[in-house]
């Protein structure tokens, strides 16, 4: 026991050396100087012990897994860090010694693949994604937070001190700017950890993940720099999230070099995939610090969220939806307004006039404020309707196109599909068991709708929602 002792004294005394000699510039204390917990670390925020969504990874005889980019196959650092941690999770779900084993090969393949600039390290990308601006190589803030998060990891079941070295230097990065290989980088004077490193691209989701790697990393190890770097990010995070809110959805960037803003409900055969993953973050954020904002635009971008909210399956907002009149009702049927998909594929469409869409809420919801259509063109936007709600087995009217003072358009482009949203502030708050849009007449011929949503009052599913987060996350209290 004794001789345990002294080993364990000499190991933390090595580390403060480690520590002295590689924050000489900066003065700063690292995690060198702190004891990392005994007990094995519990998995990395926002991941889970299912590794079977890799099954069609193309992965090498070390099991690192190769992103299929462009047709050729790469080792992509936010990939194989991400994956890595998946697998750690695994691991601590079965404790099952081969699961370790290949956690473990991944965490030196990872520890092997750091480059080291002086006194921070970064896993460097050679390959341009478009459509960044980048200079290769680039670090990805969202591959160090993961990266992170894998070298603690496998310091807690290895000792291996060269995993704790290569922690520091990662960590370091988050203090280095862009421009000089790291991942930091200054937006309107507000700290932005860069996804991509390109000086204008502020993708919101992987700004997140670099935080939980800084957060993990301090619950884990309790070194101050982590809690600095974190508490400056959620600081920044926390005044230019207004600038994420595109009024039906989230942007997943400021990228324009495509000439539009990129949407994170836009993305992908699960279009609603990045918004909502950002609502989990957001939950997770005020989880972690008791900061409301991120609970006010985690709740305002789940009133928005179209569809069912995938990762937690929770129910669709409508229960149904009913047309008085349908073009072709066996492919071009309401259905498709069900679903979360309003950039392409099949839509519901009406030429008769006046017809109704009526629109089942399940019960009754209070503060109905919104309509948001999502037509093909502006000819299939509906040039005149009236509102109605259903309340106590009655219809009572609500709105008139006329009355209806704000509204805001939006024109979304793919490379084969068009669409306008419209965005429709009501006249008035309303309660309704079930919403009723009569439409009179279109801008063309048609009416031809790819989805629709209301936002309404979703505070108590919302509260059910951080409870299905707060049991899921592994870590969320200060």
């Amino acid at each position: 026991m004794w001789d345990k002792e002294v080993n364990r004294m000499k190991r933390i005394a090595y580390f403060l050396l480690i520590s002295v000699l590689i924050t000489s510039c900066t003065g700063d204390s690292l995690m060198g100087s702190h004891e990392i917990n005994n007990d094995i670390l519990k998995p990395f925020p926002f991941t889970n012990d299912n590794i079977g969504k890799y099954n069609k990874l193309n992965f090498d005889s070390n099991h690192i897994p190769l992103l299929d980019y462009k047709d050729s196959l790469i080792y992509y650092p936010v990939q194989y860090n991400q994956v890595a941690l998946h697998y750690y999770a695994k691991y601590y779900s079965t404790k099952s010694d081969i699961d370790k084993e290949v956690f473990l090969r991944q965490a030196e393949f990872i520890r092997n693949e750091m480059t080291a600039h002086g006194d921070f390290g970064v896993w460097e990308c050679s390959t341009l994604i478009t459509p960044y601006r980048l200079d290769t190589p680039w670090a990805s803030s969202m591959a160090q937070g993961f990266g992170l998060g894998v070298m603690i990891q496998a310091f807690q079941l290895t000792d291996d001190e060269r995993y704790l070295n290569a922690a520091k230097l990662a960590l370091n990065s988050y203090e280095v700017d862009i421009v000089n290989g790291g991942i930091r980088n200054m937006w309107d004077g507000y700290v932005h950890y860069e996804e991509y490193a390109d000086v204008n691209s502020h993708v919101l989701n992987g700004y997140i993940f670099s935080l939980g790697g800084l957060y993990y990393c301090y619950k884990n190890t309790n070194d101050e720099k982590a809690y600095k770097l974190f508490i400056e990010g959620v600081n920044s995070l926390a005044v230019k999230l207004k600038d994420y809110d595109a009024g039906f959805t989230s942007f997943y960037s400021m990228i324009t070099q495509t000439g539009q803003y990129p949407y994170d409900s836009a993305i992908g055969s699960r279009p609603d995939h990045y918004h909502e993953l950002v609502v989990n973050q957001l939950i997770t954020l005020y989880l972690w610090t008791n900061n409301i904002v991120f609970y006010e635009y985690a709740y305002k971008f789940y009133q928005q969220d179209l569809g069912l909210f995938y990762d937690y399956k929770l129910p669709n907002k409508f229960q149904d939806i009913e047309a008085t009149h349908t073009v072709v009702p066996k492919t071009h049927g309401v259905d498709n307004l069900l679903n979360a998909n309003w950039t392409y594929g099949n839509y519901w469409s009406t030429n008769r006039f006046p017809t109704e869409l009526i629109l089942d809420l399940g019960e009754v919801k209070t503060d109905i404020t919104k309509l948001v259509l999502y037509a093909l063109s502006s000819e299939t936007l509906p040039n005149d309707f009236e509102i109605y709600v259903y309340n106590d087995n009655k219809w009572d009217f609500a709105n008139k196109l006329n009355d209806i003072l704000r509204t805001h358009e939006t024109k979304f482009q793919t490379r084969h599909h068009k669409t306008i949203v419209k965005e429709y502030d009501l006249f008035g708050n309303f309660e309704a068991e079930k919403i009723k849009i009569k439409f009179l007449s279109s801008n063309g011929e048609y009416v031809a709708l790819r989805n629709i949503n209301l936002l309404f009052n979703r505070r108590k599913e919302f509260d059910n929602l951080i409870e299905l987060v707060k049991n899921q996350q592994f870590i969320y209290t200060k």
